[in-house]
């Protein structure tokens, strides 16, 4: 499922909002960048989905349209670059 159709069903499924964060070069996928959405509302947590890119600029056009980038925070593990929302 493409990322976009993946935040539509999920805001049109009770108005859930996802949160991607980005990763890179995490343990599961030590030569890639990594998109993980992770729901907010309803059951919260990780979706067992993800997108893989070999650049941050390749991860970032894979995004659904229109989210807002938010950088990292102190407490992060290191290889959280970022989260979209």
């Amino acid at each position: 499922m493409q990322a976009q159709a993946l935040q539509n069903s999920e805001a049109a499924s009770g108005r859930e909002l996802l949160l991607w964060t980005i990763y890179e070069r995490p343990r599961d996928f030590p030569r890639h960048y990594v998109a993980r959405p992770h729901r907010t509302m309803r059951d919260p947590g990780p979706l067992d989905v993800y997108l893989l890119a070999d650049s941050l600029e390749g991860i970032r056009a894979q995004l659904p349209n229109g989210l807002h980038c938010l950088t990292r925070a102190d407490g992060d593990e290191p290889q959280i670059l970022e989260t979209w929302l």
